[in-house]
């Protein structure tokens, strides 16, 4: 299974590649840490007390 990586990398020029994959990783890895922390906030506000 090719992932959604792989491909975006496949149509960037050579000449940014090495950027872009690590502009991509940087992002992802932020992703990885502020949406649990926006989805938990998310959740919360709409969450109705038992």
């Amino acid at each position: 299974m090719v992932t959604l990586g792989a491909i975006i990398i496949l149509f960037i020029p050579r000449a940014v590649m090495a950027n872009s994959a690590a502009v991509m990783n940087t992002l992802r890895i932020i992703g990885g840490a502020i949406g649990p922390i926006i989805s938990g906030a998310i959740m919360q506000s709409y969450l109705v007390p038992v």
